[in-house]
């Protein structure tokens, strides 16, 4: 329940902004004094949570009407297509086998990578490590006679799988003998695995989006009006690190004609909790109501509304800091 109150809290924040960017403003243009206020009252504090309560029951309300109009899940292997309030199709489209068995063997030295980098330029290696380190040797070994071309198909796809296991074996091996890993060899290690890694990528994005475009290109067909895709909207779940540039917000982004992001017809979600990601949904679709309706610009509320002068307040009080103002990373709508 803690939990649950400190994200609808979070969520109201993008609204909150638009009274207190306000106040922000005039502090940061000097028509405010920079003095410190009084705490908030007690009528003040109970009248915010009536909004932050009616901010939730809004939000739940644009979820309904998007699953009404159109929504597109894309939750790890799966895709959810919600039209009428209702899930009218599934499909399981993230892993045909050429894109999974590229992804487990582009693992193999990263698994090298993970194992020994934490006792990297710390001396012997630990019971434990060593442990691990002989049963991926084994692991490896046993793996070989299926290194196949029905598996790997495409010019020099078998060789280059062969020459990343046979790396890995050999990278291992010797640092077992050795009985320490140096920082400096397992980075040496790691960048000449790097031509292999990338030459699997072309057929391995390849695989995962003609899956996907397949599916989509069936419910455009049949499942969607052209009216009800032009309304469509999607939210992807996934990795952090992913977010950037992810093939799901490349896709969608492409036979959408959206931007990847700063729009509430493309969402990603960073995390894989479904519940949590729709919600993200009804957020994005009344904050982009807001945000027309108060800026007259559907998208300002999808980035940090003190964005601007927050950039203003530090080129006037960052000097002297040890950051230079005009240095500050300050992200817009068009950053990904």
């Amino acid at each position: 329940m803690i939990r649950k109150n400190m994200e609808v809290n979070m969520r109201a924040m993008s609204i909150i902004g638009v009274v207190t960017i306000v106040v922000f403003l005039g502090a940061v243009q000097g028509s405010l004094p920079a003095a410190s206020a009084e705490p908030s009252s007690e009528s003040m504090r109970s009248l915010d949570a009536l909004f932050m309560a009616d901010y939730s029951i809004a939000q739940k309300s644009m979820l309904e009407r998007v699953k009404k109009t159109g929504l597109i899940v894309v939750e790890g292997s799966n895709l959810l297509l919600y039209l009428n309030g209702e899930k009218i199709a599934e499909a399981k489209v993230g892993t045909p086998p050429a894109y999974r068995n590229l992804k487990i063997t582009s693992h193999i030295p990263l698994a090298v990578f993970v194992l020994l980098v934490p006792e990297a330029d710390s001396g012997n290696l630990s019971p434990t490590t060593r442990l691990r380190a002989k049963k991926f040797i084994d692991a490896l070994e046993s793996i070989a006679p299926s290194i196949t071309p029905g598996r790997f198909p495409g010019p020099g796809s078998v060789n280059r799988q062969d020459s990343m296991i046979q790396s890995s074996l050999a990278f291992l091996t010797q640092t077992l003998e050795a009985g320490r890993i140096e920082k400096e060899g397992l980075f040496r290690f790691a960048r000449s695995q790097q031509s292999d890694l990338t030459e699997n990528l072309p057929a391995a994005a390849g695989a995962q989006l003609r899956s996907l475009d397949e599916t989509i290109r069936r419910w455009r067909s049949e499942q969607l009006t052209s009216a009800q895709w032009d309304s469509v909207r999607v939210v992807i779940l996934g990795a952090a690190t992913a977010h950037r540039r992810e093939l799901h917000l490349q896709y969608f982004s492409a036979v959408m004609g959206v931007p990847m992001q700063g729009t509430d017809r493309l969402m990603y979600y960073e995390g894989f909790d479904l519940d949590g990601a729709l919600e993200l949904v009804g957020r994005f679709r009344l904050d982009g109501e807001a945000s027309e309706a108060f800026f007259g610009d559907p998208s300002r509320l999808f980035s940090d509304i003190l964005a601007d002068t927050t950039r203003d307040w530090l080129a006037v009080h960052a000097k002297g800091s040890g950051t230079a103002p005009g240095n500050v990373p300050v992200s817009g709508p068009g950053d990904q």
